[in-house]
Protein backbone atom coordinates (compact mmCIF):
# COMPACT_ATOMS: atom_id res chain seq x y z
CA UNK A 1 0.00 0.00 0.00
CA UNK A 2 2.92 2.20 0.73
CA UNK A 3 4.12 2.42 -2.94
CA UNK A 4 6.79 -0.33 -2.62
CA UNK A 5 6.66 -3.70 -2.88
CA UNK A 6 5.33 -5.23 0.57
CA UNK A 7 7.04 -7.14 2.17
CA UNK A 8 5.70 -7.54 5.67
CA UNK A 9 7.48 -10.58 6.57
CA UNK A 10 10.79 -8.69 6.75
CA UNK A 11 9.26 -5.51 9.07
CA UNK A 12 10.22 -4.37 12.45
CA UNK A 13 8.11 -3.33 15.11
CA UNK A 14 9.10 -1.06 17.79
CA UNK A 15 7.57 -2.13 21.39
CA UNK A 16 9.62 0.21 23.25
CA UNK A 17 12.08 2.74 23.19
CA UNK A 18 14.55 2.34 20.83
CA UNK A 19 16.78 3.82 18.07
CA UNK A 20 18.08 2.13 14.93
CA UNK A 21 21.23 3.18 12.48
CA UNK A 22 21.60 2.45 8.95
CA UNK A 23 24.52 3.14 7.71
CA UNK A 24 25.64 3.33 3.66
CA UNK A 25 28.96 2.79 2.46
CA UNK A 26 29.25 4.02 -1.09
CA UNK A 27 33.45 3.22 -0.65
CA UNK A 28 33.18 -0.01 -2.75
CA UNK A 29 32.16 1.99 -5.75
CA UNK A 30 33.73 4.67 -7.78
CA UNK A 31 31.24 7.66 -6.80
CA UNK A 32 30.62 9.79 -3.73
CA UNK A 33 26.77 10.53 -2.70
CA UNK A 34 25.15 13.82 -2.63
CA UNK A 35 21.47 14.38 -2.16
CA UNK A 36 20.35 11.93 0.28
CA UNK A 37 16.86 11.00 0.88
CA UNK A 38 15.49 7.97 2.82
CA UNK A 39 12.01 6.20 2.15
CA UNK A 40 10.27 3.59 4.36
CA UNK A 41 7.01 2.09 4.38
CA UNK A 42 5.58 2.84 8.17
CA UNK A 43 2.10 2.52 9.96
CA UNK A 44 1.21 1.58 13.63
CA UNK A 45 -1.00 -1.45 14.89
CA UNK A 46 -3.56 1.74 16.14
CA UNK A 47 -3.39 5.17 17.20
CA UNK A 48 0.15 7.33 16.34
CA UNK A 49 3.53 6.95 16.93
CA UNK A 50 6.37 9.83 15.70
CA UNK A 51 9.46 8.59 14.46
CA UNK A 52 12.48 10.72 14.96
CA UNK A 53 14.80 10.80 11.71
CA UNK A 54 18.40 11.94 12.34
CA UNK A 55 21.52 11.88 9.51
CA UNK A 56 25.38 12.18 10.12
CA UNK A 57 28.51 11.08 7.68
CA UNK A 58 30.40 10.34 10.59
CA UNK A 59 28.63 8.15 12.40
CA UNK A 60 28.87 10.29 15.38
CA UNK A 61 27.59 13.69 14.83
CA UNK A 62 23.81 13.47 13.98
CA UNK A 63 21.76 16.21 12.98
CA UNK A 64 17.69 16.21 13.62
CA UNK A 65 16.22 16.47 9.79
CA UNK A 66 12.89 15.29 10.53
CA UNK A 67 9.96 13.63 12.36
CA UNK A 68 7.17 11.89 10.91
CA UNK A 69 3.65 10.59 12.83
CA UNK A 70 2.67 7.11 11.60
CA UNK A 71 -1.18 6.08 12.10
CA UNK A 72 -2.54 2.96 11.56
CA UNK A 73 -2.79 3.57 8.03
CA UNK A 74 0.12 1.85 6.02
CA UNK A 75 1.89 5.09 4.47
CA UNK A 76 5.02 5.39 2.04
CA UNK A 77 7.32 8.01 4.15
CA UNK A 78 10.45 10.36 1.68
CA UNK A 79 12.48 12.48 3.57
CA UNK A 80 15.23 14.44 1.70
CA UNK A 81 18.28 14.97 3.75
CA UNK A 82 20.00 17.67 1.50
CA UNK A 83 23.38 18.32 0.06
CA UNK A 84 25.47 16.83 2.13
CA UNK A 85 28.48 14.81 0.04
CA UNK A 86 30.17 11.95 1.76
CA UNK A 87 31.16 8.30 1.32
CA UNK A 88 29.02 7.26 3.91
CA UNK A 89 25.85 7.67 5.56
CA UNK A 90 24.06 6.84 8.83
CA UNK A 91 20.38 7.76 9.09
CA UNK A 92 18.84 7.21 13.03
CA UNK A 93 15.77 6.61 13.66
CA UNK A 94 14.48 7.28 17.03
CA UNK A 95 10.79 5.02 18.05
CA UNK A 96 9.39 5.81 21.42
CA UNK A 97 5.86 3.76 21.34
CA UNK A 98 3.34 4.52 23.95
CA UNK A 99 0.64 1.65 24.56
CA UNK A 100 -0.44 -0.47 20.91
CA UNK A 101 0.68 2.66 18.90
CA UNK A 102 3.98 0.69 18.22
CA UNK A 103 4.84 1.84 14.58
CA UNK A 104 5.79 -0.79 12.26
CA UNK A 105 8.24 -0.20 8.99
CA UNK A 106 10.06 -1.90 6.35
CA UNK A 107 11.31 -1.37 2.73
CA UNK A 108 13.68 0.78 4.16
CA UNK A 109 15.82 2.24 1.70
CA UNK A 110 18.42 5.17 1.85
CA UNK A 111 18.97 7.10 -2.05
CA UNK A 112 21.91 9.11 -2.99
CA UNK A 113 22.59 11.06 -6.85
CA UNK A 114 26.25 10.18 -7.53
CA UNK A 115 28.60 13.47 -7.17
CA UNK A 116 31.44 13.56 -9.86
CA UNK A 117 34.58 13.79 -8.57
CA UNK A 118 36.84 16.57 -8.73
CA UNK A 119 38.79 15.68 -11.46
CA UNK A 120 36.23 14.45 -13.74
CA UNK A 121 34.60 17.31 -13.09
CA UNK A 122 38.17 18.90 -14.26
CA UNK A 123 38.57 17.16 -16.87
CA UNK A 124 34.73 18.33 -18.37
CA UNK A 125 35.58 22.14 -17.76
CA UNK A 126 38.93 21.39 -19.43
CA UNK A 127 37.33 19.11 -22.57
CA UNK A 128 34.51 22.63 -23.09
CA UNK A 129 37.85 25.27 -23.01
CA UNK A 130 39.59 22.88 -25.79
CA UNK A 131 36.46 23.29 -27.85
CA UNK A 132 36.36 26.49 -27.17
CA UNK A 133 39.65 27.00 -28.15
CA UNK A 134 38.97 24.92 -31.48
CA UNK A 135 36.33 26.98 -32.39
CA UNK A 136 37.95 30.53 -32.30
CA UNK A 137 41.44 28.99 -33.71
CA UNK A 138 39.23 28.04 -36.83
CA UNK A 139 36.91 31.23 -36.63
Amino acid sequence: DEGQLFSNLMAMVARDAVSVVFEVDLSTVPETGGNWSLSFGGKTFEGTSTVGIDFATNGSSYASVDSVVLDASDAQVVVDRGTATAETAYVRLNFAPIGAAQPIIDNVAVHAKPVPEPATALGLVAGVIGLWVMGRRRA
